[in-house]
């Protein structure tokens, strides 16, 4: 133990199990693949044009997902690539993976390569590394298979993401990262009874759209005094054995509740307390404290973290050179990026990656010991973000206290490292942290598609597009 209480253990390079699943993909050949993910000439024939219902869908998706002009879906054994409002990229109101959350997805980025001022390629960030737990978690807990191998499918997205052209990461913010959706769920044919057939098939759909920021004030956040944490009254109960839509669900409003309370982002706790770095009592909230009408200030801040509605989070202690990060069984997904961090990150900032537990209280003892320890979410959607005020509020939401942290130079430095990595100003050391789009050829796919689609647009529209590619 060293005088804090904490474990001086070195942790294996991966806190997760996750298949191996052998990815051959390439970022050449675009154009000779296009063809093949092209709809028949029957169904172009069929769907010449959009409807005043696809018009209305299409202003939607604008609002909502900027830049994502094309969709890459299944249908009929093909993966096709149409306008993303097309009648062919629609789910049912009545569906399986809307009334049981037995659908599985992932989320990635696209992350521009600017040189000068101007956009000169793109790279989507750990890929590979997201396909695997898709292929190799998501889709088996879920029980059902797609019709297309992990290969394909990777190629695809890739191809898709190219295909969108420079325009992708073009919008009011400036060149900037484009966001990127997978989705697989049971096809609608499969029926409403709550197991999923055996052999059933299966929807796929991808999506990428213009997203800079995943919180509302970057600078702030990022740069300034750092996240708002809100820590809520409630609990991951259950190992997270995918990236499905159930789990999803529940934690969701959370961030919207966070924000309501003028946080950042919310925390969910572990079913357990935390002693010394280590799992102590097992603690549920609803049944040991609300519904016995207790009150859950009593025991939350001794509950272990276990991560946010959608990031994991870790601690940095500057003092004793370390990075905490939680154990599994926390019931944490197990990130793709702080996987990243842990091992290829941390060594170049000398820390000691730690396996432990840890608990408000236990941080808030550690900063009366003089430590200064510093958490942080990430994630590939919030990126390394320093979280410079934890609230924890009861269930009504009523505040109980706040610790607060000082961001020290170690938790910028790995901000630093990994935003020059992911744009591909420095090398990372990690052959599978960047997958390079080709933006030459997926500049001339877009034409050809736009040609392709050119009633599915409008003519403005299409020369913005132009005038954007050849900026």
């Amino acid at each position: 133990m060293s005088s804090a209480g904490v474990p001086e253990v070195q942790v294996p390079q991966s806190g997760e199990v996750t298949p191996i699943i052998e990815l051959s993909v390439t970022s050449e050949g675009l154009l000779d693949r296009l063809p093949s993910y092209l709809p028949s000439p029957e169904l172009l024939a069929e769907y010449d044009g959009p409807k005043s219902l696809d018009v209305k869908r299409r202003a939607a998706f604008r609002k909502k997902y900027p830049g994502c002009d094309y969709a890459a879906l299944h249908h009929e054994g093909k993966m096709l690539i149409v306008p993303a409002w097309h009648p062919l990229n629609t789910v049912p109101p009545i569906h399986h993976g809307a009334d049981y959350g037995s659908g599985v997805f992932e989320g990635g980025s696209a992350e521009p390569v600017v040189r000068n001022g101007k956009l000169v390629g793109a790279n989507i960030i750990l890929l590979k590394d997201k396909m695997r737990r898709m292929f190799g978690k998501s889709l088996p807990s879920r029980e059902f298979k797609l019709e297309k191998s992990p290969s394909d499918f990777t190629q695809v997205l890739i191809d898709l993401v190219a295909a969108h052209g420079s325009r992708l990461y073009m919008g009011p913010k400036g060149i900037k990262r484009a966001y990127i959706r997978p989705v697989a769920r049971p096809a609608h044919d499969n029926g409403l009874g709550v197991g999923v057939p055996e052999g059933a098939s299966a929807d796929a759909v991808i999506e990428p759209f213009y997203w800079p920021s995943y919180v509302d004030d970057p600078e702030t956040v990022y740069h300034g005094t750092g996240a708002i944490a809100e820590a809520l009254p409630a609990q991951r109960l259950q190992p997270i054995e995918g990236k499905d839509s159930s789990n999803y669900g529940p934690s969701g409003p959370l961030t919207k509740k966070a924000k309501k309370l003028g946080g950042t982002e919310a925390l969910l706790f572990a079913p357990f307390t935390s002693r010394n770095g280590e799992r102590g009592e097992t603690v549920l909230l609803d049944q040991d404290y609300k519904r016995k009408g207790r009150d859950v200030m009593e025991i939350m801040p001794d509950l272990s973290l276990a991560d946010g509605p959608g990031e994991e989070i870790a601690v940095v202690n500057e003092d004793l050179k370390q990075l905490w990060v939680l154990p599994m069984d926390v019931n944490r997904l197990g990130g793709t990026t702080l996987e990243h961090v842990r091992n290829y990150i941390a060594p170049q900032l000398d820390l000691t990656v730690v396996e432990r537990t840890f608990s408000l209280n236990e941080l808030r003892e550690a900063q009366n010991m003089g430590h200064k320890v510093a958490p942080i979410f990430v994630g590939n959607a919030i990126r390394i973000c320093p979280i410079g005020q934890i609230n924890m509020r009861d269930e009504k939401s009523n505040l109980k206290g706040s610790l607060e942290f000082e961001i020290p130079d170690t938790v910028r430095r790995m901000q630093e490292i990994y935003e020059a990595q992911v744009s591909g100003q420095v090398d990372s050391g990690n052959p599978e942290l960047l997958t390079p789009i080709n933006l030459a050829d997926g500049n001339a796919a877009r034409r050809q598609l736009d040609a392709l689609y050119a009633n599915w647009f409008e003519p403005e529209y299409l020369a913005e597009t132009q005038r954007l590619m050849a900026a």
